[in-house]
């Protein structure tokens, strides 16, 4: 009786956190059914920065794109907007949306402030960023509503949301990429020595990497399957359709995929 009742456990419990997700997504979008004023501007701001310095972002809601930029310095675009129930509501609300930043040579730290209490005020507010930074720059990414996508940069790349997927390409440096609700999908051009980890809890986990990369992988999932195509992994102890540790072209520098509902993909890109 009591296998039967973790089978049905197992078998219901994905559908229902997707029920739930449905749910609260739904319920956000009634609370912002009566904002139908809007009011918006833009931030913009260029730093130097050391060629290996670090751009750390907290966000709380809105897009985060990072690409490299052509002169080595660090140029960044914010796109603010608030939205009300009336136009002088919005304006109100736009006017308390602040970008906090610290800057140094080998440091830029940004981070979004804004009113506490939105939904309570009747408004919402975002921040759409866009970054160009050095390619070896460290980058450190932290949202909470909404997707973080960085793309050909060579230093060490960190990125963090909680709603929403992470996406990234031409990656060179050690990577650390999570979320809770979304997808992770990241390709790197090389396996660095510091490794890669990948997390989520509801959504899946796909890494790309060259075919001749050597790297010692450990794959985990709850509820789903892990898929390593064409690539010949060498399995080390007991693997099973949702537990994966092995050496990939004789081993090398730590893999870490996991993901709670939803599965995971390896995939070799070159000869």
């Amino acid at each position: 009786m009591h296998r039967t009742r973790r089978s049905l456990f197992s078998t219901l419990a994905p559908a229902a956190l997707a029920a739930v997700a449905l749910l609260a997504s739904a319920g956000c979008e009634l609370a912002f059914t009566g904002l139908s004023a809007q009011s918006k501007d833009e931030w913009t701001r260029t730093y130097s920065l050391s060629p290996t310095g670090q751009i750390e972002l907290t966000n709380a809601n809105g897009e985060i794109t990072v690409e490299p930029s052509s002169d080595g310095k660090v140029h960044v675009r914010a796109e603010r907007t608030a939205k009300a129930s009336t136009e002088e509501a919005a304006r109100q609300l736009l006017a308390k949306i602040t970008i906090r930043e610290e800057a140094s040579a080998d440091r830029i730290r940004l981070e979004t402030e804004g009113p506490s209490g939105g939904f309570l005020t009747g408004g919402h507010y975002s921040v759409r960023y866009w970054l160009n930074v050095p390619v070896g720059a460290s980058v450190k990414m932290i949202n909470t509503n909404g997707r973080v996508s960085v793309s050909d940069i060579s230093g060490p790349v960190e990125a963090r949301t909680t709603n929403g997927g992470v996406t990234a390409r031409g990656l060179k440096g050690r990577v650390e990429a999570s979320t809770t609700n979304g997808g992770v999908d990241v390709d790197v051009d090389q396996v660095h020595a510091d490794g890669i980890r990948l997390e989520t809890t509801n959504g899946g986990v796909h890494l790309t990497l060259p075919r001749s990369a050597k790297a010692d992988v450990r794959a985990e999932v709850t509820n789903g399957g892990i898929d390593t195509g064409t690539l010949e992994i060498e399995k080390i102890g007991q693997t099973t359709r949702r537990h994966l540790e092995g050496r990939l072209n004789g081993g090398g520098p730590r893999i870490e995929l996991e993901t709670t509902n939803g599965g995971i993909k390896i995939s070799g890109k070159g000869a």
